[in-house]
């Protein structure tokens, strides 16, 4: 995955997505599953 898409109509699951991807890459979840599936080339960069 490089990018998640989102309706601007949505700006609710806008933020949403982007507190919890926040969350997920401060404690270390986001690049355990990325590095599970060997996916490491493929990680978002920190916004």
């Amino acid at each position: 995955m490089t990018g998640i898409g989102v309706s601007k109509s949505t700006p609710g699951l806008e933020a949403a997505l982007k507190k919890n991807l926040d969350a997920m890459m401060a404690d270390g979840t986001y690049a355990a599953i990325y590095k599970k599936w060997h996916l490491e080339a493929d990680m978002l960069p920190k916004s």
